[in-house]
């Protein structure tokens, strides 16, 4: 019953399946400091150590004792820096790999609300695939830029292409959540540096009536009035995505969006005039769609496709964006499309903000873009201007005369 470092003021407790050490003892350790010791029919040396007052054993993954009294010697320090309140102390953080820490992020999101899940997810797909296997104890910031390098990069052999450092960022910042909140669940007991990289994304597109009017006859049915009504009122597709008939007031012509699906947190309330009010009543005639039963189901959402809320469209957006001619445009061109074409026709900008849902009149500038029509048009009513103004009388000096 020998283990190979015992306590000098008395023997520490040896798990009854253990065997003698091939070594003699060299370096007696101090009560409280742990010990090694073999397990029967295992090469591999543990280690013990106490935490709180109860023993905690891992294996060293080694037939070196040398390696066991090493790991041993790490958790003692650490252990020492806890009771300091100089670091936290984590039995077993070394076995936590990143999946888990992934999955803990994922729950705690839903607890929260989980907005956006599925771009949530589309973001931690990447992420999971590159460091789930990984222990987080492996993943360092070398790692990281790696990653980010990869990302930056591509794989053309896969069909991946260059990622943006905006959308980089948005990975790689889910990936320090994780960490932050396994640090603060007490799963780890650090989280690696995690660089950013700089943004320039501002995004400056918008569509001409002429340019929208062609991309959306090339879109399916489900999302012609979908986008329609994203043009015509500014408002975002998350938004729209949400919007229940409970919502919809046909009588009073009036649309109030609960806070719960609005990205600001507050009722967003539109009135129906003109096109709008065609677009509702259009899709209250279409609220029926056919059940897998071969039944007739009436459908909660104002834009549904069999049903249900309309989904990732990304692929279809996509297409008939290259079969109008207008390869490359984004559907949130049609919200800062539609703050344009309010300010342009005349729409006071608190108006305008209460009808997109914009809190601060900084983004409304930012959405209210100048096309090269908008310049040449001001160009124009200025050189109009100068040209209107009469011409400049002539004056004639007058020679003074001395006497």
């Amino acid at each position: 019953m020998a283990i190979s470092i015992k306590s000098t003021s008395g023997p520490n407790p040896v798990p009854e399946n253990s065997k003698p050490s091939p070594k003699p003892e060299t370096h007696p350790r101090k009560r409280g400091d742990g010990y090694i010791y073999q397990r029967e029919g295992s090469g591999n040396w543990w280690i013990c150590y106490y935490f709180r007052g109860k023993p905690h054993r891992e294996s060293s993954y080694s037939t070196d004792p040398a390696v066991a009294l090493k790991k041993l010697d790490k958790h003692v320090k650490e252990l020492w820096a806890a009771k300091q309140g100089l670091a936290a102390f984590v039995p077993k953080a070394e076995k936590v790999f990143v999946d888990e820490l992934l999955d803990e992020l994922e729950q705690h999101y839903k607890l929260n609300g989980g907005r956006g899940l599925a771009q949530f997810r589309s973001h931690l797909k990447p992420v999971r695939k590159a460091f789930g296997d990984l222990r987080a104890v492996d993943v360092t910031p070398k790692v990281v830029d790696d990653y980010i390098d990869d990302r930056l990069a591509g794989d053309t052999k896969a069909g991946v292409g260059p990622r943006s450092a905006a959308t980089i960022n948005r990975e790689t910042c889910l990936l320090g959540q994780a960490f932050k909140l396994g640090v603060q669940r007490r799963l780890i007991v650090m989280a690696p540096h995690i660089r950013s990289l700089a943004e320039n994304n501002v995004r400056q597109g918008f569509f001409e009536n002429p340019e929208f009017e062609a991309v959306a006859t090339h879109l399916p049915e489900y999302l012609q009035d979908f986008s329609r009504f994203a043009y015509l009122s500014a408002w975002r597709k998350g938004q729209l995505r949400k919007l229940e008939w409970r919502d919809v007031d046909r009588n009073a012509g009036m649309i109030v969006a609960r806070a719960e699906n609005v990205k600001n947190n507050r009722p967003h309330k539109i009135v129906l005039e003109g096109e709008l009010a065609a677009i509702i009543e259009r899709r209250w005639a279409a609220r029926e769609y056919k059940t897998a039963d071969g039944g007739v189901g009436i459908s909660p959402y104002v834009f549904h496709r069999d049903g249900l809320p309309v989904g990732d469209f990304r692929k279809a957006w996509a297409s008939a964006c290259r079969a109008a001619g207008f390869p490359g445009k984004l559907f949130h061109d049609l919200r800062r499309s539609g703050v344009r074409n309010m300010v342009r026709a005349g729409v006071r900008e608190g108006v305008a903000m209460a009808i997109s849902g914009h809190r601060t009149r900084t983004i409304l500038e930012r959405y209210n873009i100048t096309s090269d029509d908008d310049l040449r048009q001001a160009v124009k009513q200025t050189q109009e201007h100068l040209n209107a103004q009469p011409a400049p009388a002539k004056v004639v000096a007058i020679a003074s005369h001395k006497k």
